[in-house]
């Protein structure tokens, strides 16, 4: 069975001298990778007057630099909100850190952290007999 068609919505009207570039040219721009750009563009607003045309599969983005630009800033500055969301964040990732560090220097300071590290100092160690190999017979 075919799918009905549905009409091709119209072009949007732009200006002559305006640089359109693709999804990746605009993710360059931005600094991201095109993964990153297209999570940010989805959430863009539909009726955007720089987002020409959407991408869909086997077609591409059409997006206008100038205007995509100045809503990429926006988007990326942030508000104070952002900044007291992003500094929780980063004493979280601190405590975490700290965390790891005292579980680790705990755990090789201990009398079984210290017979751990010699297991394995003398399991990285070859053994004498090993380490002779016998020579490989010649090649015919």
């Amino acid at each position: 069975m075919a799918r009905s068609s549905t009409p091709r919505q119209a072009p949007k009207k732009r200006k002559a001298a305006e640089l359109i570039v693709s999804l990746d040219e605009f993710a360059s721009i931005c600094g991201v990778t095109p993964e990153t750009m297209r999570k940010h563009l989805a959430q863009a607003p539909a009726d955007a007057p720089w987002l020409i045309e959407r991408g869909r599969r086997g077609v591409g983005y059409k997006i206008a630099a100038g205007g995509a630009v100045a809503w990429w800033r926006t988007r990326s500055a942030g508000g104070g909100e952002d900044d007291a969301k992003l500094a929780a964040i980063a004493e979280l990732r601190m405590q975490m850190r700290w965390l790891q560090c005292s579980l680790t220097t705990e755990h090789w300071s201990t009398p079984g952290g210290r017979a751990d590290r010699a297991q394995l100092r003398q399991a990285s160690r070859p053994a004498a007999a090993s380490a002779r190999r016998a020579p490989r017979p010649p090649l015919r």
